[in-house]
C-alpha cells in the first residue's frame, strides 16, 4: 500500500515539475516575444517611413504638424505662433509629446518614440485581452501576428495620431472585459472610450461599432435594469474626460478644430448620393486583402462561424467576441464606402482581424469540434454577409468594373448591376453555410492542426518580415538630415510649407504650413510671419499654389537645391536672396539630383550644398542640362567631385561623361579610381569637348556605389571654335 501511495506521489510531482517547466517555457517565450516586438519598433527610430509604405504624403508630413505646437512652446516658449494648430483635434497624446520634447529635447527620435510607446501598450493589453479570451499560447500568437504586421508595425514608428487612439480603444475593450466580473471597470472603459475620439475623431466610427457589440452582448445576457446601470456607468466614465475636454479645449479652439475638419471630413463620410456610395466600393481596391492574405481570408471567413453563433448561439459568444465581430462589421462597411482609403484608415480594422484569425487557430486546435445545430439560419445572417462580402470581393468586382468603357463605369445601370451581382454571391454563400453547417466538421489529429497552423503562422511572417527588412537593412533618413543641414546652413530662418514642421524638426528655425484655403490662407501670409524659406513639393500641386497666391515673393525667390522624396520632388527656394553664389557660368549640381542622391550641406561646397550620392547601388548621381542650347565651338567641361575612398584595389568609383542626349552620342567620358577621390577634398574633373552642332548637351555624374560621393557643381568654359 505504501509502495503504490509512493507511485501515485511520484507521479503526481512529477506531473507539477513538468506543468511548472512548461509554464516556464511560455513566460519565457512571452518576455523573448514582447522584447523582440519592442526592438524592431526602436531600431532605426529616426528613419523615414519606407517610401512604397502608402500613396499618402500624410506618413511625412503630418508628424511634424502634429507636434508642431510642443516643439513651438519648447523652443519659442508659446504653444501657438500661428493660425493652424493640429494640438487641439488630438491633445491627450500632443501632452505626452510635450512631456518627451521638455525632458528629452525636440528630435525625431522623441517624436517617434510616443506611437512606438503606444503601439507596445496596444500590444500589451491585446495581449491580456486574448489571454484571458483563452490561453497564454494563443495570446502570444495573436501579439505576434499584430506586432509584426507590416502596416501596423511601419505607422507604429510614425508620429501620427492613428497609435494613440488604438491603443485607448484596445483599452476600452480590456476595461469591458474586466467589467464582466467587475462593473467598477466600466466608467474606465467609457473613460478610455473618450480618450481614443479626443485622440483622433476619424475614431467615431470604429468605436461606435466596437460599442454597439457591448451593447448587443448586453442584450443577451443582462436584463434591462442592469443594462441601464452598465450603460449609465460607461458614460459617466466618458463624461469625466468629455466635459473638460468640451469646456477647455473644444468651444475655445472650436475654430481651429472646425478648420482641421473642414478638408478631413467631407473625405471621411460616406457620401449622400447612393450611386456614387456605392460606386467608391467598386473602384478601390480592398487594401487589407492585398496587404495581408492569409490574415484576412482566415480572418475574414472565422468572421462567419462568429456570425453563424451570433445569430444562433449567442450565449456561446464572449464580450470579446461581440466587440471585435461588431467593430470588424462596422468598419468594414464604413472603409468599403468612404473616398479615402490610404493604408492609414485601415490600421484599427487590423486588430479585430487579427482576434477572428487567432480565434480560428483556437477553434482549429481544439481536441474534439462539433457541427453547428441543425436549423434554418437566422434571417440576420443574409444582410450580415452582405457586409462581410464587401470585404473579399471588391478585387472581382473592381477586375469587372476595369472592363467596362469609362462612360459605363460611373452609370446607375452599372452599379446596379454590380449589387445584384453581389447580392448573388451573398445568396450562394448562404446556400453554402446552410448546407454547411449540417455537416460535422473536420476531425484531423491536433498534431497535423498545430502543423497547419504554423505553416501558416511562417508564411505570414516571412512576408511581412521581408517587407521590413527591405527597409530596415537601408532605411532612408532624409528628414533627419535635411533638418540638421538647415541648422547648419542658415540662421533665423522661417519656413513655409506643408513640410515645412517636419524638416525643422532638428534645428531651431520657425515653420508654418500653407494650404489656400485651408492652413494660414491670408494674403499677407508672407511679411506677416516674416518667411526667408520655402520648402513646398509637388504633391497635390503645392509648389504651383505657392507660385499662383504669392507670384511677387516666388518669382524673386531663388532655387537653392530639389530633393527626391517619396514619390515627389521637394524644393527648396530662398525668398530674398543675396548675391549669387558659386562662380559665373556653373552649374550647381543640388539642382538637378537624381533619384538616390540627396542635397547636403558642405562647407566646401560653392553655393553651401552639394550632391551626396551614398554607397549602395550604382546609379546616376546628376544629370545637368546645358544652361540652353551650346553654340558650336571647343569647351572644357570641369566637374567638381569629391569622395571619401581609401579603397585603392578599386579601380573605379565614378563615372563622368558629356552626352549629346538628342543625338544619344558621347562626346567626353572618364573614368574616377579611389586614387582620383582620396582626400576628401574637392577636386577639379576637365572634359574637353568639341560641339559641331547646336543640341541638347548634358553632363552627368555617375555613382558605382562603392563609396559615399559628392558632386559640388560643374563649369563651362569655352576654349575655341567649331573650327
Amino acid at each position: 500500500m505504501v509502495f503504490q501511495e509512493g507511485l501515485i506521489y511520484n507521479g503526481l510531482t512529477s506531473k507539477t515539475e513538468t506543468a511548472m517547466n512548461s509554464n516556464r517555457t511560455i513566460k519565457a517565450a512571452v518576455l523573448a516575444g514582447f522584447l523582440i516586438l519592442l526592438a524592431i519598433r526602436i531600431v532605426h527610430i529616426e528613419a523615414d517611413p519606407p517610401y512604397t509604405l502608402s500613396l499618402s504624403g500624410a506618413a511625412w508630413g503630418d508628424p511634424g504638424g502634429y507636434n508642431f505646437n510642443a516643439r513651438n512652446k519648447v523652443l519659442f516658449g508659446s504653444w501657438e505662433i500661428d493660425d493652424y494648430n493640429m494640438m487641439y483635434t488630438s491633445y491627450p497624446p500632443h501632452l505626452l509629446t510635450y512631456g518627451i520634447y521638455r525632458v528629452f529635447g525636440v528630435g525625431f527620435a522623441q517624436q517617434n518614440s510616443v506611437p512606438v510607446l503606444f503601439s507596445f501598450l496596444t500590444i500589451l493589453f491585446f495581449f491580456l485581452i486574448l489571454r484571458r479570451r483563452y490561453d497564454e499560447k494563443i495570446a502570444l500568437l495573436g501579439a505576434f501576428l499584430l506586432g509584426i504586421n507590416y502596416i501596423f508595425l511601419m505607422f507604429s514608428r510614425i508620429a501620427n495620431r492613428d497609435m494613440p487612439a488604438v491603443f485607448f480603444l484596445v483599452l476600452t475593450v480590456y476595461f469591458l472585459q474586466k467589467a464582466e466580473d467587475r462593473a467598477a471597470w466600466l466608467p474606465a472603459a467609457g473613460a478610455a472610450a473618450a480618450l481614443s475620439l479626443t485622440s483622433k475623431s476619424f475614431f467615431f466610427f470604429i468605436l461606435g461599432g466596437a460599442l454597439f457589440g457591448y451593447f448587443l452582448h448586453l442584450l443577451h445576457q443582462r436584463k434591462p435594469l442592469d443594462i441601464l446601470r452598465r450603460v449609465a456607468l460607461i458614460a459617466a466614465g466618458a463624461a469625466v474626460i468629455l466635459i473638460p475636454w468640451t469646456l477647455f479645449i473644444f468651444i475655445p479652439h472650436k475654430a481651429s478644430i472646425q478648420s482641421f475638419n473642414s478638408l478631413n471630413v467631407p473625405l471621411l463620410l460616406p457620401p449622400a448620393d447612393p450611386v456614387r456610395l456605392l460606386r467608391h466600393f467598386w473602384e478601390r481596391p480592398a487594401i487589407l486583402l492585398n496587404r495581408m492574405p492569409i490574415l484576412a481570408v482566415f480572418g475574414g471567413l472565422f468572421s462567419l462561424r462568429l456570425l453563424y453563433q451570433a445569430t444562433h448561439r449567442r450565449k456561446k459568444l464572449q464580450v470579446t467576441d461581440w466587440v471585435f465581430l461588431s467593430w470588424f462589421f462596422s468598419g468594414a462597411l464604413y472603409l468599403a464606402v468612404i473616398y479615402q482609403r490610404f493604408p492609414r484608415r485601415f490600421i484599427p480594422q487590423i486588430l479585430p482581424l487579427v482576434f477572428l484569425a487567432v480565434s480560428w487557430a483556437a477553434a482549429f486546435l481544439r481536441k474534439e469540434t462539433k457541427g453547428e445545430d441543425r436549423h434554418a439560419l437566422h434571417w440576420a445572417f443574409p444582410p450580415l454577409l452582405f457586409i462581410w462580402m464587401l470585404f473579399p470581393v471588391s478585387l472581382l468586382l473592381k477586375f469587372l468594373n476595369s472592363r467596362f468603357p469609362q462612360a459605363f463605369r460611373t452609370s446607375t445601370a452599372l452599379n446596379l448591376c454590380l449589387l445584384g451581382l453581389s447580392l448573388l454571391f451573398c445568396a450562394a454563400v448562404t446556400v453554402f453555410a446552410r448546407r454547411a453547417s449540417r455537416r460535422s466538421a473536420w476531425n484531423a489529429p491536433v498534431r497535423v492542426r498545430s502543423v497547419l497552423v504554423l505553416i501558416l503562422f511562417l508564411l505570414y511572417c516571412a512576408g511581412h518580415g521581408r517587407l521590413y527588412l527591405d527597409w530596415a537593412l537601408a532605411p532612408p533618413h532624409q528628414f533627419r538630415d535635411i533638418s540638421q543641414d538647415y541648422g547648419k546652413a542658415f540662421s533665423d530662418a522661417v519656413f513655409a510649407g506643408l513640410w515645412a514642421p517636419s524638416i525643422c524638426t532638428e534645428n531651431t528655425h520657425r515653420a508654418h504650413e500653407y494650404f489656400r484655403g485651408y492652413i494660414n490662407s491670408r494674403e499677407d501670409f508672407f511679411p506677416h510671419f516674416g518667411i526667408t524659406h520655402v520648402f513646398t513639393t509637388t504633391h497635390y500641386g503645392e509648389d504651383r499654389i505657392f507660385f499662383e497666391d504669392f507670384p511677387i515673393e516666388m518669382q524673386g525667390a531663388r532655387l537653392l537645391a530639389r530633393y527626391h522624396i517619396w514619390i515627389v520632388q521637394a524644393l527648396l527656394y530662398e525668398i530674398h536672396p543675396g548675391p549669387e553664389e558659386g562662380e559665373p557660368g556653373s552649374l550647381e549640381a543640388e539642382l538637378y539630383t537624381e533619384k538616390g542622391s540627396t542635397p547636403r550641406f558642405d562647407q566646401q561646397a560653392s553655393a553651401r550644398f552639394a550632391v551626396r550620392t551614398p554607397k549602395g547601388p550604382a546609379r546616376t548621381a546628376v544629370e545637368i542640362p546645358a544652361d540652353g542650347e551650346l553654340p558650336p565651338g571647343e569647351y572644357t567641361i570641369s566637374f567638381h567631385l569629391r569622395g571619401d575612398s581609401s579603397k585603392r584595389k578599386i579601380r573605379r568609383l565614378a563615372r563622368i561623361d558629356v552626352i549629346d542626349a538628342g543625338r544619344r552620342s558621347v562626346l567626353a567620358a572618364r573614368d574616377l579610381s579611389a586614387g582620383d577621390l582620396e582626400g576628401g577634398e574637392f577636386r577639379e574633373f576637365p572634359l574637353n569637348i568639341r560641339v559641331r552642332r547646336k543640341g541638347d548637351i548634358r553632363f552627368r555624374v555617375y555613382s558605382d556605389g562603392v563609396v559615399p560621393l559628392w558632386t559640388d557643381r560643374v563649369t563651362v568654359k569655352r576654349t575655341g571654335s567649331a573650327d
